[in-house]
Parts: C-alpha cells; sequence; structure tokens
C-alpha cells in the first residue's frame, strides 16, 4: 500500500474548503469517522474522513463522496485551485499534509 495520498485540489474543493478523499484511497487512512493526527506545519489537527451524500448522478444514484475537513487547519495552511498536496502517512493515525 502507498505511504502518500496525492490530489490536485479543484476548485470546489478550494471554494468549500475540503480535501476530497478518492473511494480508491480510503484504505490509506483510518475507517470513515475515526480520528487521527494530521501534522501541518506545526500543529496537529485532530481530523477525520467524512462521507458527505450527494445525488450528483442523477436521484436515482445516491452514493457517498469522501473527504477532509481543511476548515480545521485553513489558517495555518489554506489550500488553494490547482495546487498539488500530498499526505504522508508517518505512523498509525498519524498523517503529515504538505
Amino acid at each position: 500500500m502507498a505511504q502518500v495520498y496525492r490530489r490536485k485540489i479543484s476548485g470546489e474543493e478550494a471554494r468549500e474548503r475540503y480535501i476530497m478523499i478518492l473511494k480508491n484511497a480510503l484504505d490509506f487512512f483510518p475507517k470513515i469517522g475515526k480520528p487521527f493526527k494530521l501534522k501541518v506545519k506545526d500543529k496537529e489537527v485532530d481530523i477525520y474522513v467524512e462521507a458527505v451524500e450527494c445525488w450528483c448522478m442523477g436521484p436515482k444514484k445516491p452514493h457517498s463522496h469522501y473527504r477532509l475537513d481543511a476548515k480545521k487547519f485553513w489558517e495555518i495552511h489554506p489550500i488553494q485551485f490547482g495546487k498539488v498536496i500530498t499526505i504522508k502517512k508517518e505512523a498509525d493515525e498519524v498523517y503529515s499534509l504538505s
């Protein structure tokens, strides 16, 4: 299993202040809703992967999108449209953002 998750931030992610977690990368993170530490610059933030209901494929195909709430660390590390972020797994339940 890869020890990093990389993603280019979309306009919606930057505007709404979250980082999308692709379904195929869910195994990289602790289970949905389980708290873990995310090191952001010189701070540690308690965070978790959240599932958000979505109907973007129409009313007959409800599903979930997965994301991290970037509002928790926006003041110290705002994410911008087009920027590639990297999340590294440093230990069990300890990750870092760059």
